[in-house]
């Protein structure tokens, strides 16, 4: 959860004019809880970038790796 208060703290604005839903965030398969400590460092309406690195894109409204 802390993770996801800190992407809302700093993304938040930002996720939601991209496009971005809740869901996308929070669903059982939701980026949040994918984050796992790291800080995302690129954010865009179908993709984020990581701080360690992975990189993360939606397709077909599924997140993938």
């Amino acid at each position: 959860m802390d993770d996801a208060g800190r992407f809302l703290d700093r993304y938040g604005h930002e996720a939601a004019a991209l496009g971005w839903l809740a869901a996308d965030l929070f669903s059982a398969d939701g980026f949040a809880w994918i984050l796992k400590g790291a800080a995302v460092v690129n954010l865009t309406a179908t993709a984020a970038t990581q701080s360690d690195g992975r990189f993360f894109r939606w397709s077909d409204g599924r997140l993938c790796d």
